[in-house]
């Protein structure tokens, strides 16, 4: 399993066209192509999920039926990030 490249990330922008993602050269040894790509584009495509898991979680008090559901959720979204799904 290929891991993404760590943090941090910053977002920029927006230029002319788009907003930019820059990652820490210092810290991400190789911006290139294949494995780290692709599990860079399944962590930033996984990050509405996890915001929406991480909302869910500091929404007031939770039922443990409701907390267990929403680590089912954490769990699942974990997986998809990491290419496991």
């Amino acid at each position: 399993m290929s891991k993404h490249t760590p943090g941090p990330w910053y977002v920029g922008g927006p230029t002319e066209y788009c907003f930019q993602l820059a990652i820490e050269p210092s810290i991400g040894a190789a911006y290139g192509g294949g494995e780290e790509v692709q599990a860079n584009a399944r962590l930033i495509a996984a990050a509405p999920e996890m915001l929406a898991v991480l909302e869910g979680l500091t929404e007031g008090p939770l039922s443990l039926n409701e907390l267990n559901e929403l680590m089912a959720d954490a769990r699942e979204v974990i997986a998809k990030a990491k290419g496991e799904a």
